[in-house]
């Protein structure tokens, strides 16, 4: 779901960024592409529905692009 967002804002490609972190899967994308990413709170209850121990989505300060993440417990 975060990949198909980070699509949707219009970049050409994505980053896909997998780390473990005390017993559970970091999962990040990031799509390369300035402007509004996926639709605010609406996008993260979505997936926050999945069952995930935390998401969130923000703007990179290093890198131009949006930033969508989730914790999934292993």
């Amino acid at each position: 779901m975060a990949l198909l967002a980070a699509l949707g804002d219009g970049g050409q490609r994505i980053t896909v960024h997998v780390a473990d972190q005390d017993g559970a899967a970091l999962v990040m994308a990031l799509s390369h592409q300035d402007g509004p990413g996926p639709s605010g709170e609406a996008f993260l209850e979505e997936i926050a529905a999945l069952g995930v121990l935390s998401c969130g989505a923000d703007t990179g300060r290093d890198e131009p692009g949006n930033r969508l993440w989730a914790l999934l417990e292993l």
